[in-house]
C-alpha cells in the first residue's frame, strides 16, 4: 500500500534497465575478471530487490540469479578461457628455468621439478620471487578461483583445481590453445 503512492515503472523501464545492468556487469567482468565475485553479489541484491518491489520483474530477475549462478559454478573455467592469452604470456619468462615446476598455492611455495638434481640456483631464486611479487594479485586471484597448483613447463601453463585442470599451450602457428580436463 505504502509502495502505491510512489511512481510505478513500466515493464520496459524495469527490463531495460535490468539489460543495463547485464551488460554493464558483463563488460566490467571482461576488462576486470578479478572482481567477479563482487560483481555477482551486487547484481544478486540488486535484482532480488527489483524483484521483491516490482513483481513484473520477478521472472527477469529469477532467469539473471540462476544465470549467474551458473556463471559462478564454471567461473574458473570462464575466467581462464577469457584471459587465456593474457595468463600464458605473464608465466611465459618462467618456461625458461628448466627446474621451475610452478607454485603449490596451498603452501605458498616455489615446486621444483623432480628431474632437477641441483635446484634452481641463486639468481633464479631471485627472478621467481621477483615474479610473484609483481604479479601477486594475479595469484591472489588463482587462490580465489580455488586453483591449488600452477605447473609451468617448456610451451605451456596448467591450472590445477579441484575438479578440472585448465592446459594453456601455444602451438607452431603462435595460436594459443586452451583445455579442460576434468577429474575424476
Amino acid at each position: 500500500m505504502l509502495l502505491d503512492r510512489f511512481y510505478k515503472p513500466s515493464e520496459d523501464f524495469i527490463f531495460f534497465s535490468l539489460l543495463g545492468i547485464f551488460i554493464f556487469s558483463a563488460i566490467i567482468i571482461l576488462i576486470y575478471p578479478f572482481i567477479y565475485i563482487e560483481i555477482f553479489k551486487v547484481n544478486f541484491i540488486v535484482f532480488l530487490l527489483w524483484a521483491v518491489f516490482f513483481k513484473r520483474a520477478l521472472l527477469y530477475s529469477i532467469m539473471w540469479i540462476v544465470l549467474l549462478l551458473c556463471l559462478l559454478n564454471s567461473w574458473q573455467t570462464t575466467d581462464i578461457g577469457i584471459k587465456k592469452f593474457n595468463y600464458y604470456n605473464t608465466f611465459k619468462p618462467l618456461m625458461k628455468y628448466r627446474c621451475l615446476a610452478g607454485f603449490d598455492l596451498i603452501k605458498n611455495k616455489i615446486t621444483t621439478n623432480y628431474k632437477c638434481n641441483q635446484g634452481l640456483t641463486i639468481k633464479e631464486r631471485m627472478e621467481i620471487i621477483a615474479f610473484e611479487k609483481n604479479n601477486e594479485a594475479l595469484i591472489q586471484h588463482f587462490k580465489k578461483l580455488g586453483c591449488y597448483s600452477i605447473v609451468v613447463s617448456d610451451n605451456f601453463v596448467q591450472f590445477w583445481f579441484t575438479d578440472v585442470v585448465i592446459h594453456i599451450d601455444k602451438n607452431k602457428d603462435n595460436e594459443i590453445n586452451y583445455y579442460v580436463s576434468q577429474l575424476e
